[in-house]
């Protein structure tokens, strides 16, 4: 399957996850990312979150004076468009959550073609109506010619069940399809790091460095950091960690699987020794989001172009992928491409040479 470039525009704060239509969003941008290039064009500024891969924030983008906002919309978001489009990104397939913003799909830049579609989540018509029997006012009402309008301005209706599919398509439109939600339960609190490991010396310099450098000081209170494995028994260990704010030490680990049911995030801030890192692999078996350094990484090119594996080298760069791997959509992404490169690698095809050489020997 060839990647493509898609765009979300929206105004909702959707990472939030604190509505329903905030987690539809959410659910259809994590699928999307899965086999494509997905990017975020924000229309409300009012909480930057630079974390966020992949997410602009349209005031960054405004080179224009205007007259109202929808203009600034308008103007930010094509000159966004040419910015990409200067560093070889074309987007093919542009979404708009919510009809309210076909004054941007209407007015198209003219660089290139891509296709619009929009993410109706409601009938609205029918929703102003059924407030309006009610004695409510809905917040952003339409009647049904007012949302016939707007929707003449997309390429593509998403409707978000049969029954709208339906309603849309009596309206006229015969470029209507359905996409229900599918919700997948976050993890709430992506703050438990892990670190397993044998009782080496490489393995205690490695969590001595990441601690003195990167958990004592520098990482938010409300993080954890779970040693496991021989290492945790270790006097050493024991001596400088034992009693420490937020440190774990736990042994024994009679079953791995119970270390990394524990964590969120494992890590291995490997500081010296060479070959391929065993707890690296298992913890791509067992579907964990994995931060290494340069040094951890030796001999996971394919890991590292798959984009399974998160690399940091220095301080600010373990802080930025641990808090970027602590927001959810990011560490359910990481966890959906984990997930392919696994369905991809058997151990048939991982001991495939191997077993040619027992056939044939």
């Amino acid at each position: 399957m060839i990647k493509k470039d898609i765009l979300i525009v929206t105004d909702i704060l959707f990472w939030k996850m604190m509505r329903g239509n905030n987690n539809r969003i959410s659910s259809y941008c994590n699928y999307l990312s899965l086999e494509n290039n997905v990017d975020i064009f924000m229309l409300n500024n009012d909480e930057k979150d630079y974390s966020l891969k992949n997410c602009y924030y349209y005031d960054d983008f405004l080179s224009d004076d205007c007259e109202n906002i929808k203009e600034e919309h308008v103007s930010a978001l094509n000159s966004f468009i040419k910015k990409k489009l200067y560093a070889d990104k074309k987007y093919e397939i542009v979404i708009f959550p919510y009809i309210w913003s076909d004054y941007l799909a209407k007015d198209k830049h003219d660089l290139y073609e891509y296709k619009t579609i929009v993410d109706t989540n409601d009938c609205l018509s029918k929703r102003s109506e059924s407030f309006r029997e009610y004695g409510v006012n809905y917040r952003r009402p339409y009647t049904l010619e007012e949302e016939k309008e707007s929707l003449k301005g997309f390429d593509y209706i998403m409707a978000i069940c049969d029954e709208e599919k339906l309603l849309f398509e009596e309206m006229g439109f015969s470029n209507v399809f359905t996409s229900k939600y599918f919700y997948e339960k976050p993890n709430d609190n992506l703050n438990k790091l892990g670190f397993i490991a044998s009782n080496n010396l490489s393995s205690f310099e490695s969590i001595k460095w990441f601690y003195k450098n990167v958990f004592k000081n520098k990482l938010d209170s409300n993080y954890y950091l779970y040693i496991c494995g021989d290492l945790s028994k270790a006097p050493e260990t024991r001596r400088m960690f034992l009693g420490k704010k937020n440190i774990v030490l736990y042994a024994p680990i009679f079953n791995i699987s119970d270390f990394y049911r524990m964590v969120d995030i494992a890590i291995n801030p490997c500081m010296f020794g060479s070959g391929l890192k065993i707890k690296n692999i298992e913890a791509i078996s067992f579907e964990k989001p994995i931060i290494s350094n340069k040094q951890g990484l030796q001999g996971m090119i394919e890991e590292k172009k798959y984009g399974i594996i998160e690399e940091a080298n220095t301080v600010g760069e373990w802080l930025g992928k641990i808090k970027y791997l602590s927001n959810n959509i990011n560490h359910s992404n990481t966890i959906h491409k984990i997930q392919g490169y696994n369905q991809k690698n058997s151990a048939d095809k991982i001991y495939r040479e191997l077993n040619a050489v027992v056939s044939n020997g």
